[in-house]
């Protein structure tokens, strides 16, 4: 055996015959490197009398003698044994002694120490017994009126004083805790016999339901329970408890919340958190259920909600919650009509978690009868919501059970996928925006249908039809009389002929692209109108009720019909869409109700196929923007818009006809007048005036544009840049009536062929104006002192090449600044692509300009203005400009003059800063004669033609332009040296 890997086997040594394996005990011992004398000690261990006493226990650490305990727990068993076995006999007779059975034949867990009670039943239909739960464990809630206690499968507990309990004499068995929460009472008593003695059991009635979860930081709009009969509410007491580091289950206080509790109290928002809650209600009565956003990941077993309820269970709101399976809703809340289980879309922490494989995972967990179901951001993204019991492409079916008597649903912001659901005749309210499906069948379109939302379904377009024109989504007859909402912006859906629905309230179809199923130009699915191309069809003609329409970025086309039969019709929009009368009247007169207080129309030449290059052009009616009163007379009324923006991309000329609006806006059309504004309205007085980009003519003045004299008082911007003014009139913005004015932009206002003297105006006394633009315009002058009294003027912007025009201007700022620093930033910009005012001195701050020319004197004097400018927190921009100017120059310090040699002085001095050169001069018998020039950077100078017996004296002193410029100098005298006797030098 010497091929054996391990020759050492349960301690024996295989040799080659195999005859150790008659070896020993004890030598096998040995070999395993154990003491045989241990064995035998251990051998007898247990022995009552040659043992060691306690030993196991001890050795094991047990608390009490594990051979004592488990004896007799074996011999309690078999007694209680023979106690079960005659349990269900009519009667017994062991060795004399005559048993009855257990009055109610109860069955308490079979050995009574666990949580849950039971009972057996004879079952007469299947001839057998059977086992119910009297109780299932603390989730139970008993009779809270009656003295009996209704449980399970109908069991009666009475007080039967025949009822007893027989057992043995079992030590082991624990006994029940009085209570398991703290909260709990012991409503009835049940006498009962054991062993002949008369003992009372304490039912507690309405046991807690338990719930896991985050509870807290709650108010009655959020956790609410309602349980009772009708005229007879209950209360319900809730308690929160959590699990602390040791494993033990601490209790919060408890929180009632009384049955029909005041509008103004709200004792459930004493909650404190906890991870478990206990509710002390009858499951059986509750019949409206909120638990919103309070962590619920399922639903508690084994509990049916709702199902003696009076009035009939109502409302689940389980909204906000963390599930991530559908819950079974059915099985848990079977009578409740309206389920809620949605999130807030806006929270992307939580949307759509709960993961479903196919439609069958919701319809198979609903209640049959709901009639109410919104799961908002609850599903996962790009879940396919199709039938999966018919052939790939078939819609899910929601016509049938449980949805048949299915009202409103909400199914948006779920990002579902495939084909539009078929929906029940019963449904009013649909909403299933914000998803991804592809396909609008006719069975979505059911003809209860009131409020209908399928928007932000990018794509989404009608199933095959020939034409396509023919699917009823199109048809008028396919909406009900009753429709008040219909919303498919973000869809490919086209608009519907919605004429005479005179619920009809909104229509929004905005960011609308094309299905390509057509011309994009050139299909009436994408018009206003019903009769492609005829002005006089609207879709929505005589829709009473309607106030808005929203078109703004649809690819929509075709002509703009008249909106006067739209009645309450308060706001139109029609921005960057394709709809446009491309000759004639671009609106129909008197094409707008009453009612009508935003209109916002901005042509986009992506979506049309006009273009004013083209060579498109209409014009505006008198009418457009009035309606005709109901008077006799029909009298033609200004509409007092609130927002009014019509922009045709240079399409519409002419005159801009009358208006009156708060926020008006008319750029980038070709109108080349407009009819004068007037204020004449009490509430909607004009603030904003926009007509830029057009092509208006004659004089600029404001005062005439806006007639009258009365004071435009709530008038802050106007935008008249980009047009062909020929002149800036004299005092046309008066003060008095532009008194709100912040900001007027003007910027290339003026035409190119403007002859001669465009002035740019005064804007005096208009002391809440911030912002002038007249720059890209090409002024002859200025007005003098234009900004006076614009005390809050801080942007100012001009083009200008003429120091004469930038001069005026700074000295306006000037005035207007005082001396006081400016307490905002004001800015000031002068140039642009055209040029800028050039102030450069031509070789400034050199050893050889000894002069400047009046012009450069001018530079110099207005470079020092416009630095004193900015020290006072205003900024002039776009010129070009030399540094600062350095200060006159301090006169040289330390001068001092020494007999250095025969006939020679030497100067010594500091170094002098801010200078270009220094002069040095000799005075002798009171004449001054120039030395010489030297660097600025010099601090010694030596007078080699110095006379010894003359008296003189030297004088220092250095320039700069400011000196030079200025003619001041700071000088520096000393006197010549006097000869040393003897001398100094040899």
């Amino acid at each position: 055996m010497s091929g054996f890997r391990n020759a050492t086997v349960f301690g024996l040594k295989i040799g080659f015959n195999l005859s150790e394996l008659r070896q020993d005990a004890n030598d096998a011992l040995i070999n395993l490197n154990l003491d045989p004398q241990d064995f035998r000690r251990l051998q007898n261990i247990g022995n009552v009398t040659s043992g060691i006493p306690n030993t196991f226990q001890k050795i094991s650490k047990l608390s009490e003698n594990l051979l004592l305990k488990s004896d007799s727990m074996k011999s309690e068993t078999s007694a209680y044994t023979g106690v079960l076995d005659r349990l269900f006999q009519s009667s017994s007779n062991l060795r004399g002694v005559f048993f009855r059975p257990i009055d109610g034949n109860l069955n308490i867990n079979g050995r009574l120490i666990a949580k849950s009670i039971t009972q057996r039943t004879f079952n007469e239909t299947s001839k057998t017994f059977v086992t119910s739960p009297i109780t299932t464990a603390i989730n139970s809630a008993w009779d809270t009126t009656s003295t009996t206690i209704s449980l399970g499968q109908g069991l009666v507990i009475e007080s039967n004083a025949n009822a007893k309990v027989v057992t043995g004499r079992l030590k082991n068995v624990q006994a029940f805790e009085s209570r398991r929460f703290g909260t709990e009472k012991a409503t009835h008593k049940i006498k009962i016999k054991i062993g002949g003695t008369d003992y009372f059991m304490y039912a507690i009635k309405n046991n807690p339901f338990k719930l896991e979860g985050a509870f807290g930081n709650a108010t009655k709009s959020t956790l609410q329970i309602t349980t009772g009969t009708s005229g007879n509410p209950g209360d319900v007491n809730y308690v929160a408890s959590f699990v602390n580091n040791s494993g033990v289950t601490i209790e919060r206080p408890v929180v009632k919340v009384p049955a029909d509790e005041p509008t103004t109290d709200d004792a459930i928002a004493n909650l404190q958190t906890g991870s478990i809650l206990n509710i002390y209600a009858d499951p059986e009565k509750v019949n409206s259920f909120r638990m919103q956003n309070q962590g619920l990941t399922e639903l508690p077993e084994g509990i049916k909600f709702g199902t003696s309820a009076d009035p009939v269970p109502n409302l689940l709101d389980i909204s906000f919650n963390d599930f991530t399976t559908f819950p079974a809703i059915k099985k848990t809340f079977p009578g409740f009509t309206k389920v809620i289980i949605r999130q807030d879309p806006g929270n992307s922490s939580k949307i759509r978690k709960i993961v479903i494989t196919d439609f069958d995972d919701i319809s198979n967990n609903i209640p049959t009868g709901v009639t109410e179901f919104n799961a908002t951001a609850s599903f996962k993204a790009d879940t396919l919501l199709e039938n999966v019991d018919t052939p790939t492409g078939f819609p899910a079916d929601m016509s049938v059970a449980p949805f048949t008597l299915l009202e409103n649903l909400n199914l948006s912001h779920n990002l579902f996928t495939g084909i539009v659901p078929k929906m029940p005749a019963s449904l009013t309210t649909l909403n299933l925006g914000r998803n991804r499906f592809t396909k609008l069948t006719a069975d979505t379109l059911t003809s209860n249908l009131t409020s209908i939302n399928l928007s932000d379904n990018e794509g989404l377009q009608v199933d095959d039809d020939t034409p396509v024109e023919a699917h009823p989504y199109y048809n008028n007859n396919t909406y009900n009389a009753g429709l008040t909402h219909l919303q498919v912006h973000k869809t490919s859906l086209g608009i519907p002929d919605l004429q005479n629905k005179i619920s009809l309230s909104v229509f929004n179809g905005f960011n609308m692209t094309y299905d390509a199923v057509g011309t994009a130009t050139n299909d009436v699915r994408f018009q206003l109108v019903s009769t492609i191309d005829d002005a006089s069809t609207s879709k929505f003609k005589d829709c009473t009720a309607l106030t808005q329409i929203n078109l703004n970025s649809s690819r929509v086309h075709g002509p703009i019909p008249s909106f006067a039969s739209n009645t309450l019709l308060n706001k139109l929009e029609l921005k960057d869409t394709g709809v446009i009368n491309p000759t004639g009247n671009a609106l129909a007169p008197f094409g707008f109700p009453e009612k009508l207080r935003i209109f916002q129309y901005v042509y986009s030449t992506n979506f049309g196929e006009f273009s004013a290059a083209g060579g498109t052009s209409n014009t505006l009616p008198s009418s457009a923007f009035q309606y005709e009163a109901n008077d006799a007379d029909f009298t033609a009324t200004l509409i007092p818009f609130e927002t009014l923006t019509y922009r045709s991309k240079g399409i519409t000329g002419g005159q801009c006809p009358a208006l009156k609006g708060i926020n008006v806006d008319v750029s980038e059309n070709a109108f080349t007048s407009i009819v004068p504004i007037s204020e004449d309205s009490v509430d909607e007085k004009i603030a904003t005036f926009k007509a830029q980009d057009n092509k208006l003519q004659g004089p600029l003045n404001l005062n005439t544009l806006f007639s009258g004299s009365a004071e435009f008082e709530s008038l802050t911007e106007i935008n008249l840049s980009n047009n062909d003014f020929s002149s800036f009139d004299l005092n046309s913005i008066p003060s008095t009536k532009f008194t709100a004015l912040t900001k007027l932009l003007l910027k290339n206002s003026f035409t190119d062929d403007t002859p001669t003297n465009l002035i740019l105006r005064e804007f005096t006394g208009l002391s809440l104006l911030q912002e002038i633009d007249v720059s890209e315009n090409d002024f002859d002058d200025v007005d003098s002192s234009i900004f006076n009294g614009c005390s809050s003027l801080n942007s100012f912007s001009i083009d200008t090449t003429s120091f004469d025009i930038l001069s005026s201007i700074i000295g306006s700022i000037e005035s207007f600044i005082g001396s006081a620093v400016s307490t905002v930033a004001r800015t000031f910009s002068f140039g642009s692509n055209i040029g800028k005012v050039n102030m450069k001195i031509p070789d400034v701050n050199t050893f050889s300009k000894n002069t400047y020319t009046a012009e450069e004197q001018d530079f110099f004097n207005m470079n020092d203005r416009i630095r004193s400018l900015e020290n006072k927190n205003v900024s002039i921009d776009n010129i070009d400009l030399d540094a600062a100017y350095a200060a006159l120059p301090d006169p040289p310090s330390n001068l001092v003059a020494s007999n250095t040699a025969p006939n020679t002085c030497t100067l010594t001095f500091d170094a002098m800063t801010g200078v270009d050169r220094i002069k040095i001069i000799k005075v002798t018998n009171g004449i001054d004669t120039a030395l010489d020039t030297v660097a600025g950077n010099t601090t010694t100078f030596v007078d080699t033609a110095f006379d010894e017996t003359t008296d003189a004296r030297y004088k220092i002193h250095g320039e700069n332009i400011r000196s030079i410029i200025g003619g001041v100098i700071n000088e520096a005298t000393v006197a010549s040296p006097i000869p040393d006797s003897p001398p100094n030098h040899t």
